[in-house]
């Protein structure tokens, strides 16, 4: 593994792109940023976040740095890649079985072997195939620390799993937390115009990707002040995704509820390609969810064929 530093405070991995890139990658696939950083922590910890990293001790040991050992295997003039016993990519991919797999992913998809995305997909493919409790985790974790835990002690395993390391790599996961699923304030926050409705009393707002408190302020009209004290934000220049705000105001009056419509039954046709964790996946958003779509369908094994047709139940 590469000695990396920091700089102002900041993980680097020698591409900021790459690493947006990564995280946004992941999001799409857990949308849950606990998961996400902590899974990034300990890719971090591997490799830096570099798809092209050589483990040290192998540039020693076999003559060749990141570069060159990276066109040598995508050239075919080093050809014991998967016997070696070196630490490669993202995940520091080591074990024979591993990087055969991960070297047959590469040649299907028609990429170098140091490509990031195709290691990320390889990643996705290796943690859907073998650690199905893991996933379940990255996507529901409700902290940090949880997600990195599950997938420093379950799937990558290093030899030193005390609670040491475990707390320097969910801290390492905390930046990337801090950084990406966090949304800073301006140094100054505009004053906000004048509503046009006010907002009643009580209302809660929970805040999203891209938020500031002078724009909720704005959006509501009230002043950012005035929210910073009534929430008790000491610094207004720094919320969280999924923070609630209260919002002062007047009370709304109760609608009457409407009356709750007949659910329509959902249909989904199988084509080639398809599979139970992906149809999961594009009606609920989580493959892992794919055991109602069997229970609703009476199926004893996750097996479907292209014109079988589905019914999707409701969450």
């Amino acid at each position: 593994m590469k000695t990396l530093e920091k700089i102002d405070g900041v993980i680097s991995t020698g591409s900021a792109a790459d690493e947006k890139a990564i995280w946004d990658y992941l999001m799409g696939e857990f949308g849950n940023a606990y998961g996400v950083a902590g899974l990034m922590g300990n890719l971090y910890a591997e490799s830096g976040l570099r798809s092209d990293n050589l483990e040290n001790s192998a540039e020693r040991r076999l003559g060749y740095n990141d570069a060159s050992y990276t066109e040598a295997v995508d050239a075919e003039t080093y050809d014991n890649f998967i016997n070696d016993h070196a630490g490669y990519g993202l995940a520091q991919w080591t074990y024979w079985s591993r990087k055969r797999d991960l070297l047959i992913h590469a040649k299907k998809c028609g990429k170098s072997i140091g490509d990031y995305e195709m290691q990320l997909g390889y990643l996705m493919k290796e943690l859907r195939a073998y650690f199905g409790k893991d996933v379940a985790i990255l996507s529901e974790a409700g902290s940090v620390k949880e997600a990195s835990d599950a997938i420093l002690l379950n799937f990558e395993r290093p030899a030193d799993q005390s609670e040491a390391n475990c707390a320097r790599r969910a801290e390492l996961g905390r930046v990337y937390y801090n950084k990406y699923a966090t949304v800073a304030e301006p140094d100054e926050p505009e004053q906000p115009e004048e509503p046009e409705q006010p907002t009643p009393i009580g209302t809660i707002y929970t805040v999203q990707a891209g938020d500031t408190l002078s724009g909720i302020g704005k959006r509501y009209g009230v002043d950012w002040r005035e929210l910073a004290k009534l929430n008790n934000i000491e610094n207004p220049n720094l919320i969280r995704v999924g923070q609630k705000i209260e919002i002062p105001g007047a009370a709304p009056e109760p609608e009457e509820p409407d009356e709750p419509a007949e659910p329509e039954e959902v249909k989904y046709t199988v084509v080639k390609g398809d599979s139970l964790w992906g149809i999961a996946k594009k009606f609920y958003g989580k493959g892992w969810k794919f055991p109602m779509i069997m229970q609703a369908n009476g199926m004893k094994l996750p097996a479907i064929y292209p014109g079988d047709v589905l019914t999707i139940p409701e969450e």
